[in-house]
């Protein structure tokens, strides 16, 4: 009986593989934040969706695509007093810079652990956005004057970065995702659908 059971546990771990295998695509979505200084606000968290080829058991290359906004706002008083006859007054500055970016980048990981349930792998990216910028600037003389001056321009702009992250597989099919790296935003987490055997 012991011999029997010690033969199957051995027959058991010698057909367990890992989950990823060469030739498996990844379809991977979710959601994203950046960590925002003083001032600023997330108007739409970073929305995107990616595709993975595992060219090797551990592996990949791929493409993402994304969108995200922030915006910025910053102002400054300055107290004048008039010495030739006016009423004097706080001039102020203000200013507002709204901006949104749409990227699109190459990548490719590698799967230090590939098991049958959990993945952690590590990467790199490199892609192109447009940022699409907003400002506004606002100049009070603190008597009732003032001017206001606007910019709106799209921006290219080159994408590097990288990446470390994890993956459970509810499924042999259904996964989730948790990743952190630089290059668009720090942290995003979705969920990850497997094609192929």
């Amino acid at each position: 009986m012991k011999k029997t059971l010690i033969v199957l546990l051995v027959l058991a771990g010698l057909t367990t593989r890992a989950q990823l295998m060469q030739g498996n695509s990844l379809i991977n979505g979710g959601v994203g934040f950046a960590v925002l200084k003083a001032n600023t606000e997330m108007k739409m968290p970073n929305i995107f969706a990616s595709y993975e080829y595992m060219v090797r058991d551990n592996i990949s290359v791929g493409l993402e695509v994304g969108y995200y906004a922030i915006a910025y706002n910053y102002g400054i008083s300055i107290d004048i007093t008039d010495d030739g006859g006016g009423t004097g007054g706080t001039s102020s500055v203000s200013t507002s810079l709204d901006y949104s970016i749409f990227y699109g980048y190459l990548m490719g990981n590698y799967y230090f652990l590939n098991d049958y349930k959990y993945n952690v792998y590590a990467g790199a990216k490199m892609g192109y956005g447009i940022v699409n910028a907003e400002s506004n600037m606002e100049i009070s003389d603190g008597e009732g004057g003032g001017i206001t001056l606007q910019y709106k321009a799209p921006i290219p702009s080159t994408i590097f970065g990288v990446q470390i992250g994890g993956r459970y597989m509810f499924t042999e099919k259904l996964g989730a995702f948790l990743e952190l790296g630089y290059g668009t935003t720090l942290i995003k987490g979705g969920l990850t659908l497997k094609l192929g055997y």
